[in-house]
């Protein structure tokens, strides 16, 4: 910084740098947050598979046939949801 200051003068090197640390700063929030996205996104596809899952187990529970029963819950779930998501 110090040979920065003495080349241009202290209001230039002072400006400079406080715009490089708040610009880090801000990537660094960047980051953060796309992590934590990321991680929210991981535990909610799980959330939904475990649905999906005791679905299954109910509609064979009840006898219901496998060929009907993928149709009826991944498909109708699938749809669905993006029906929800559209509107």
């Amino acid at each position: 910084m110090y040979d920065f200051q003495d080349s241009d003068g202290m209001l230039v090197a002072s400006l400079f740098f406080v715009t490089l640390v708040l610009t880090c700063a801000i990537l660094f929030i960047n980051i953060i947050v796309a992590v934590l996205f990321d991680n929210y996104e991981d535990h909610d596809e799980e959330s939904r598979k475990e649905e999906l899952l005791e679905l299954e187990e109910k509609a064979l529970s009840l006898g219901v046939p496998q060929d009907i029963c993928d149709i009826i819950i991944k498909n109708d779930i699938i749809l669905g949801k993006l029906l929800l998501k559209s509107i």
